[in-house]
């Protein structure tokens, strides 16, 4: 019988290696992957329900049952891509729990603190604040400029519009898993209106942000 992998052999090990040694009750390997994924797993739920500890809960319940249900896994499919569907599936059981509302505290819209937003992964350069300006050059300001003005335009989207974006186009979700997302939360699951929506927001994005650029043009001209 061969001795359990050490920890620091399972930590390299990849997520279906990892499963396979779950499904042997190898001590420790389900709990990588839980560190693994977690942070992605709220920060995918919290585009959907747009409150921090409903994602949290639906990303813990997803992974949870996970361990419980890995015994079903077919290696087919990629352990991140079945654990999602779960996830998916522990948020619409969240939306249908709250009646398809959102939280007053969370509203679209609404000023969210930067600490928040950097524990979902919503900030895209969260080290900017920490680099001393002298030393940027001016294509490392433009770069940075630019991932600002995506967040911020992604922010003014209309909510259906900007789940659509977010879901595919910034976590790469299965069209067929984000329309079990757009039936519960709108009522929709016809790919062709899913991406409609995505392509709605695309142009505004855009626009937005070459409205935005216009506007900065001398600071990147000098």
């Amino acid at each position: 019988m061969e001795d359990s992998p050490s920890p620091e052999n399972l930590a390299e090990k990849s997520n279906e290696e990892l499963m396979r040694l779950s499904r042997q009750d190898v001590k420790g390997a389900y709990d990588i992957i839980y560190a693994r994924l977690y942070g992605k797993f709220v920060n995918v739920a919290w585009k959907i329900l747009r409150n921090t500890a409903d994602a949290e809960n639906a990303a813990q319940e997803a992974l949870i049952a996970g361990y419980i249900k890995r015994g079903k896994f077919l290696f087919l499919s990629k352990t991140e891509t079945w654990l999602t569907r779960i996830l998916i599936n522990k948020a619409k059981d969240i939306i249908r729990k709250n009646g398809g509302k959102k939280p007053a505290e969370e509203k679209i819209g609404e000023a969210v603190d930067d600490t928040k937003e950097i524990e979902r992964g919503e900030i895209l350069d969260p080290g900017i604040d920490n680099r001393a300006a002298g030393n940027d050059s001016q294509a490392d300001k433009k770069t940075r400029m630019m991932l600002m003005f995506l967040e911020e335009c992604i922010k003014k989207l209309p909510e259906e519009e900007k789940i659509n974006l977010e879901l595919r186009e910034l976590n790469n979700i299965a069209f067929k898993e984000i329309a079990k997302i757009t039936k519960e939360k709108f009522g929709y699951s016809s790919l062709g209106t899913i991406v409609n929506r995505i392509a709605s927001a695309k142009k505004k994005v855009k626009n937005c942000i070459e409205k935005k650029l216009s506007s900065f043009k001398n600071i990147f001209e000098k």
